[in-house]
């Protein structure tokens, strides 16, 4: 698990996405939020849970392909 990290953009409303450690990047753009608080599963980190804690409905948002898809 230590090579899994996501990184946010809450300007432009991106994550960017790794599992290698850095040697790679996955940009994840025109996301239907701002990623101001994103949280990875402990037991499966290509689970990720995000939220932006400024928004007005203060919605839950999940990624179960670490971040291509959000529901």
């Amino acid at each position: 698990f230590n090579n899994y990290y996501v990184f946010t953009d809450e300007t432009n409303m991106c994550i960017f996405t790794t599992d290698n450690s850095g040697d790679n990047f996955a940009r994840h753009c025109y996301l239907p939020f701002s990623p101001r608080v994103v949280k990875l599963n402990t037991v499966n980190p290509r689970h990720i849970l995000a939220m932006d804690d400024k928004s007005d409905l203060k919605q839950l948002y999940l990624s179960e392909n670490f971040g291509e898809t959000w529901r």
